[in-house]
């Protein structure tokens, strides 16, 4: 077979178009309507979650001014998705070109790496790509509709409840049970400020695949402190039993987003050959 030019220069200017073509503005656009139903029904889920806890109607919602920030706020992360795909893609192509790859191992590298960010590596352990940025993204929502409701039903404090299994991180190990007044962030064992888990202000190596909740105190910390370690164990495993099915929704929307990715990448280097 042969490479889509033979000068690489050539060929590195039409696959820097192709991925401008497939994975620029126009993908970044397509993302961010499919996520976008997919990040404010699990906010607006949180809500009913902290609503039903407390024995009254949400009043947070996918229409909420709240839900409404959140999401333009939001919006330049979500595009960094698509940012670091066109970044890989780029540099694994670069390096076939370089080796003088044909078009159909250029082809096969690319559809390796689209397979390894839906699925992840065969044989390892671990998130792939798709599970990691659902499982952030789906969890800062959670936890912005949570801090929502809490704060408009007039809940006085939360609590803060670490994650219930060995992936939990170092400085959050210390967090568990910590009780904070609505409105005072929580201090993390690295000494980092968090306003609830996975705040979307807090530094990444706080929030990405966080699995931490806050549950509500609404007389305020006296009463959190009678609640047992079982009880928030408790709460715990229900709340994550919530997210798991927004976050599979997640998964599958980014799976077939990159998909699509592929496909797409792959008919044009075909067509430019």
């Amino acid at each position: 077979m042969t490479t889509l030019r033979q000068d690489d220069g050539h060929q590195l200017s039409i696959i820097n178009a192709i991925i401008n073509q497939v994975l620029g503005g126009r993908a970044d656009r397509k993302l961010l309507r499919r996520l976008r139903t997919l990040l404010l029904e699990s906010l607006a889920a949180a809500a009913e979650n902290v609503a039903a806890g407390l024995g009254i109607d949400p009043t947070v919602d996918i229409a909420s001014p709240i839900a409404k920030k959140y999401f333009a706020e939001r919006v330049p992360k979500l595009v960094g998705i698509n940012t670091f795909t066109r970044r890989r893609i780029r540099a694994v192509l670069t390096e076939e070109i370089a080796a003088g790859s044909p078009l159909g191992r250029q082809i096969r590298r690319l559809r390796k790496e689209f397979r390894v960010m839906r699925r992840g590596w065969p044989g390892r352990r671990g998130l792939s790509r798709a599970g990691s940025v659902a499982r952030t993204e789906n969890g800062i929502a959670w936890g912005v509709g949570q801090h929502a409701q809490m704060l408009e039903a007039g809940v006085l404090a939360e609590i803060w409840i670490t994650a219930r299994d060995l992936r939990r991180r170092k400085s959050h190990v210390t967090m568990e049970g910590q009780c904070q007044p609505i409105g005072k962030p929580f201090v993390t064992g690295a000494g980092n400020l968090l306003m609830h888990p996975l705040d979307p202000a807090g530094r990444p190596a706080e929030v990405i695949n966080c699995r931490c909740v806050a549950a509500p105190a609404p007389r305020g910390c006296e009463e959190a402190r009678l609640a047992t370690y079982r009880q928030r164990t408790r709460y715990w495993r229900t709340v994550i039993a919530q997210q798991q099915p927004h976050e599979r929704a997640l998964v599958r929307a980014l799976r077939i987003e990159w998909l699509r990715q592929e496909k797409e990448m792959v008919a044009a280097m075909r067509k430019a050959a």
